[in-house]
């Protein structure tokens, strides 16, 4: 599939709000994998595939279903904006120019048909494979938002996280951006800083999470979601911590960061 260049029947109409309309609606590019897999053996696989890769049937979390390369090629990378190749860079560099479109605030959504809180939180529940056999431990690559203390954009980016029990992990902030929101909360004498992390959205999330420009004054990646798609955003509030999260997405942690303070070398 690296060297083919899908093309998509149904482009210019309304984008699909969810991952699973996503994955209905592109089903012509997506690899199902209905053979029992063992949760260890995922990483290897996705790592073959070349375009949007489903399993639905993990040997060892039957109540999952799992996916992952949604937007590795050009070919995949238009589906989530539903435009043709051609248009795709031509139509992201346009709607990134138009003012962000926000959120639509609603009470509920599908993402709260189930909530676990205190301790009945286990994170270590969820199907988390193996990226590599280099890493040799379980990695969540889910997207991660937290809000600007100051003001109130939502930063959204993919810090990947490793679990190290049933309510605690390792978060590694790569991204520039959430480091300056980090120091803000610092700033203000905060030690936690509220964190949300998102499992299963539409692919325009990741493509827009991956935005790297300066924008922090203007807007934040996730308020700018819904203009690159061209439709509205709906957003939900959390149960624990004071933010608002994707009302379609399958799976929200919610949670707090914390981190050392910095300080400065002597001398």
């Amino acid at each position: 599939m690296a060297g083919a260049t899908p093309t998509h029947p149904l482009t210019n109409r309304a984008l699909d709000r969810d991952l699973r309309g996503y994955l209905e609606t592109n089903a012509d590019i997506l690899t199902v994998i209905e053979k029992p897999v063992a949760i260890d053996d995922i990483g290897a696989l996705s790592a073959q595939s070349e375009g949007p890769i489903l399993f639905e049937n993990i040997a060892e979390y039957p109540d999952f279903r799992l996916c992952d390369i949604l937007v590795k090629h050009r070919w995949s990378q238009c589906r989530a904006l539903g435009v043709p190749r051609e248009d795709y860079l031509p139509t992201l560099a346009r709607r990134l120019r138009e003012p962000p479109r926000g959120f639509v605030d609603v009470p509920t959504g599908p993402v709260k048909e189930v909530v676990r809180t205190g301790d009945e939180v286990d994170w270590l529940k969820l199907p988390v494979p193996v990226h590599s056999a280099e890493e040799g431990q379980r990695y969540i690559s889910a997207m991660n938002i937290v809000r600007d203390p100051e003001t109130g954009f939502y930063n959204s980016s993919h810090a990947g996280t490793t679990p190290v029990g049933p309510r605690h992990g390792r978060i590694s902030f790569a991204t520039p951006h959430t480091h300056i929101v980090m120091d803000k909360y610092r700033a203000m004498g905060a030690t936690e800083m509220p964190i949300a992390l998102v499992f299963g959205v539409h692919p325009a999330y990741e493509i827009m999470a991956n935005f790297s420009g300066m924008h922090m004054d203007l807007w934040g990646e996730l308020e700018m979601v819904g203009t690159i798609m061209d439709r509205d955003v709906e957003m939900v509030p959390c149960e624990t911590v004071d933010l608002r999260v994707p009302a379609h997405a399958e799976i929200v942690v919610e949670g707090t960061g914390t981190s050392p303070a910095r300080t400065r070398p002597a001398g």
